[in-house]
């Protein structure tokens, strides 16, 4: 086992012994110290301090001593009757006159054991380790003859010529006492973790960050706050700070985006209360260079992930035969050759924008721009600006000369709005005024500029529930969805997972074949990744497979990795037979298409006759 970061403190030889001995036992290995010598404590402090021991294990005096001194868990293996028996039955092997020496619980632990058994032995009350000589020259003039208790014990009995035995421990004790030293060391490595984790978290963050108490004390603070204040971030934080949070407590508003000035450098600031079982304990401050914030802006407004004139797909690129994806396509043609908006719905992974492409490909308008855009990658004042454009001193970090929206780029061509279903209620009123009016007005402008252009959106939401709860505007969501385009997930076009595989197979320069088993397993699962998520675990056999075909093993161990498809995975167990697996594909296709033989022989791509055969084989009726 590797090494937790755990020291036994050992009170006694005995003590030692049994601990070598349980952790040999249970193959464990740390290191023991001895409770003696003016140096131990100091190698025990600078280990902690080195972060090198996360847990003590101890018993008696050197518990409390221990806790006192240290902030790291101090586990006891603590005395047990047994414990005190065995030393007492040790000891009358010397003599019938005993004395049982401690400074501790085990003084307690003695009196109880006692009373209950009327064995003959003196107990004497001692107070610290320096009492312990007295008491035991003391205990010799009066006749005692053997000592039991600790290190100090044994060395000042061993002084005055009387024998002492230790005081012993049973195995269950360590092995408890081990048991939870490493499950508290594992909890405060866990905490480390998680603590520097966050730190890390803090520390990237671009924003300067500051915490502080209700009585302005300064809990965290992050280097980007340090570099913005320097030695004056006391000083902003007793003043500027804590009177903004006096303020906005008093007069009950968010401090939300304010624009606060120090020092002749303007920022932007958010302030959140920091909440404890419902309780406020501080606030945390988030500040950002407002000039620092226009640079980033214009960045991102350079790097957007628009993509113009991209529309290098048609629908000779989409692979599949099956009869579901077919008419799909022969809908969207007919789609294309309208000037309708289109609707295209669909699950993630299922290829919308490949079909958007398409369908501008197809249209009258496939030799003027194609542009697409993700509204959900962009916040809604950067979208409204790209989209609608903006004119000169429109706003904080706008170009000189202004700037065309992409609805003027898309003049006489089409523009594809992926993921519409992301975007705001405030801005869906902005969109529809385009729809409506086929006009857009730059920000900062109040003049219109006509413009034609063809829409076509994407989403994978269900754009109705959110009308029905208010999240969609209904007039924008029918004039988005004159003509709907459902593309269909992977699970209803099965029949086409052999032939993208085989596509996929055939882009790599990896040569390599794919077994029909491997094949047949694919098929049988679903993909909520849809046709992505296929490609990916492609991909991944290409790279892991080290034969020249992949088999049914690595498939099956790939699909296994996929958290999505653990509840499906029940369905073909490692043992399960491909005979099984194949009867098993029958049966739920035969489900899914209502017992109709032709639609199931098509799905899965065997003749009428051939079908009709498997299912007498397989007794299916």
């Amino acid at each position: 086992m590797k090494n937790e970061n755990i020291v036994i403190v050992s009170p006694s030889k005995s003590f030692t012994n049994q601990a070598v001995h349980v952790m040999e036992e249970l193959k464990l290995h740390f290191p023991i110290l001895h409770a003696s010598g003016g140096n131990y404590f100091e190698n025990i402090q600078q280990m902690v301090e080195n972060n090198q021991v996360y847990a003590i294990i101890t018993r008696g005096y050197n518990v409390q001593f221990l806790r006192e001194k240290l902030s790291i868990p101090i586990v006891d293996v603590r005395y047990t009757f047994e414990d005190i028996y065995h030393s007492f039955q040790h000891a009358l092997q010397f003599s019938k006159k005993v004395a049982f020496i401690s400074t501790d619980v085990a003084h307690d632990r003695a009196k109880t054991f006692q009373a209950m058994t009327n064995h003959s032995m003196t107990i004497p009350k001692v107070n610290s380790l320096q009492e312990i000589p007295i008491s035991v020259q003391k205990l010799i003039n009066e006749g005692i003859e053997v000592f039991i208790g600790g290190r100090a014990t044994e060395a000042a009995a061993k002084t005055f010529g009387a024998h002492s035995v230790d005081i012993l421990v049973e195995e269950s004790s360590i092995k408890t006492a081990l048991t939870e030293a490493i499950h508290l060391v594992q909890l405060a490595k866990e905490k480390q973790r998680n603590q520097s984790f966050i730190d890390a978290i803090l520390e990237t963050t671009e924003n300067g960050l500051i915490a502080v108490s209700l009585d302005a004390e300064i809990t965290f603070v992050n280097q980007k706050a340090r570099s913005y204040f320097g030695e004056e971030l006391d000083t902003f934080v007793r003043t500027t700070l804590m009177n903004l949070i006096l303020e906005a407590t008093e007069s009950n508003y968010n401090l939300i985006n304010q624009l606060v000035t120090v020092h002749h450098q303007n920022f932007i600031l958010n302030i959140s209360p920091i909440t404890i079982d419902f309780e406020t304990t501080g606030y945390l401050a988030s500040l950002e260079k407002l000039d620092e914030l226009q640079v980033k802006e214009g960045d991102v407004r350079n790097k957007l992930s628009v993509k113009i004139n991209a529309a290098r797909r048609s629908f000779d690129d989409l692979i599949g035969s099956s009869s579901t994806l077919q008419q799909t396509i022969q809908i969207a043609k007919k789609y294309a050759r309208t000037e309708s908006v289109v609707l295209i719905n669909g699950e993630s992974g299922t290829g919308k924008e490949l079909f958007a492409q398409s369908l501008h490909n197809e249209s009258l308008r496939k030799n003027e721009p194609f542009i697409a855009i993700n509204c959900a990658a962009l916040s809604e004042s950067v979208l409204e600006s790209e989209l609608f454009g903006y004119v000169k001193g429109a706003f904080t970090g706008a170009a000189n000369d202004g700037k065309a929206g992409l609805f003027e780029a898309a003049h006489k061509g089409t523009i594809f709005l992926d993921e519409i279903g992301e975007i705001s209620l405030s801005f869906q009123a902005k969109l529809l005024r385009v729809l409506q009016e086929k006009e857009v007005t730059r920000i900062g402008d109040t003049k219109s500029i006509p413009v034609d252009v063809r829409i076509i959106s994407a989403t994978n939401r269900n754009l109705i529930k959110m009308v029905e709860q208010g999240d969609f505007r209904e007039d924008l969501y029918y004039r988005l969805d004159v003509l709907n385009l459902k593309i269909p997930p992977l699970r209803e076009r099965r029949s086409d997972i052999k032939e993208l595989v085989l596509y996929f197979l055939n882009k790599t320069k990896k040569p390599l074949k794919i077994s029909s088993s491997a094949i047949q397993l694919l098929t049988a699962y679903e993909f909520p990744g849809n046709i992505r998520q296929l490609e990916n675990i492609v991909e991944r056999l290409i790279v892991l497979c080290e034969n020249a075909t992949i088999d049914d093993k690595l498939t099956r161990t790939i699909i296994a990795s996929e958290p999505q498809l653990k509840k499906q995975i029940e369905f073909f167990p490692s043992s399960t037979s491909l005979p099984e697996a194949e009867r098993e594909l029958i049966t739920r296709t035969l489900i899914r298409f209502n017992n109709n033989k032709t639609l199931t022989a098509k799905e899965l791509q065997i003749s009428k006759s051939t079908l009709w055969r498997k299912i007498k084989l397989y007794q299916l009726e």
